[in-house]
């Protein structure tokens, strides 16, 4: 049985303005020779809040000069180019808003929410490539997720009444193996397909693998988030990450949602062969885009041991110089931990349903 987890791409593509530009250049250092050597170089860090429709959303910055093999960095000259973008807030009211498309990866984002006194979660989106020769088309963010593995599917209820859509909490996976979740919602019409299928489509069920999905990032419909008040003709406040304006008589914002609109049809069967033997006689994992239920299992249970930490991290308070223990959880670490889990027999997920699991 397999005791790793491929990675999951889960990547995106925006088209919009710039809304703010928080980028600086600071001396660090950069890793090269596969991480065996540290070297000194510039790096170009913060974050970029693209508008795209009536959404705001921001994403992290971070170029170092140099890159992997030690030569300057094939993404610098670009780096350097989004220093000079013109953002609509504190930017020059004489120049256009720099129009731009986006390019980048979606990753998890575990941290100890201390005044909370409990483990926070969300989606961090890192830019890859940027560029400010875009076409004449409408804004849109979009979002492309290779595969998944499900792990509850159900039908959106509001007041006591379903709405038509569906809910789906899905899993992807990082380059370490480790699991993270994803809430994805449909359209009204298409949460019927979701949870009944028809002769052309699979119902999604839990222990699924799915793949190719394709969503779009939109204000939630209906359902709005408290935010803080308006500062300076802004809006402060780790809840603007995503949405749009905030309501000026109720100081509200519409949260976003990933709103799935195309799916292969079929789920991703379990392989015959997961295994080959080479010319030495070393069995080798074949790649393959469905993920192991058991193996899933697993990496839940390094998972939740995470966020435990994470937890107890938060609820111990800030220190003058805080523990890296629990964000930093090390891939090693988890992947042992995973295989060690893999071997132990755990109950049928019908009967218990252990992906249902609140993060």
């Amino acid at each position: 049985m397999e005791t790793t987890l491929n990675k999951t791409n889960f990547t995106f593509t925006a088209l919009g303005t710039v809304n703010e530009l928080n980028l600086e250049m600071v001396d660090g250092k950069a890793k090269i020779n596969r991480g065996k050597e540290e070297v000194p170089c510039q790096v170009i860090r913060g974050t970029v809040t693209i508008k795209t429709a009536n959404l705001i959303t921001t994403l992290r910055a971070y170029f170092p000069s140099v890159g992997y093999d030690g030569a300057e960095s094939r993404q610098w000259n670009m780096a350097q180019a989004m220093l000079e973008w013109n953002p609509e807030i504190k930017g020059n009211s004489a120049m256009p808003v720099t129009r731009v498309r986006i390019g980048g990866e979606i990753s998890p984002n575990d941290y100890p929410s201390y005044k909370e006194k409990k483990a926070g979660y969300s989606l961090r989106y890192s830019i890859r490539s940027a560029s400010t020769n875009v076409p004449d088309e409408e804004d849109y963010f979009n979002i492309n997720l290779s595969n998944g593995f499900v792990t509850k599917v159900a039908p959106e209820v509001v007041d006591g009444e379903e709405t038509g859509r569906a809910m789906i909490k899905m899993l992807g996976v990082t380059y370490n193996g480790e699991v993270f979740p994803i809430d994805i919602t449909t359209d009204n019409d298409a949460g019927e397909l979701i949870l009944e299928g028809d002769s052309d489509f699979d119902a999604f069920e839990p222990a699924q693998t799915r793949s190719n999905l394709k969503m779009e990032l939109v204000n939630a419909m209906g359902q709005q988030v408290e935010v803080k008040k308006p500062v300076r003709g802004r809006v402060i406040g780790k809840k603007v990450r995503h949405g749009a304006d905030p309501d000026e008589k109720t100081g509200s914002m519409w949260r976003s949602i990933m709103v799935l609109r195309e799916v292969d049809p079929m789920q991703v069967e379990e392989p015959e062969e997961k295994t080959y033997t080479d010319d030495e006689g070393n069995e080798i994992a074949i790649d393959t885009m469905w993920l192991n239920p058991e193996t899933v299992k697993a990496a839940l249970k390094v998972r939740k041991e995470k966020v435990e930490a994470i937890e107890a991290e938060a609820i111990k308070g800030k220190q003058e110089k805080p523990t890296q223990k629990a964000n930093q959880f090390q891939s090693s670490k988890a992947r042992a931990q995973a295989k060690v889990a893999a071997k132990k027999e755990i109950a049928d997920p019908i009967n218990d349903d252990p992906y249902d699991i609140e993060f």
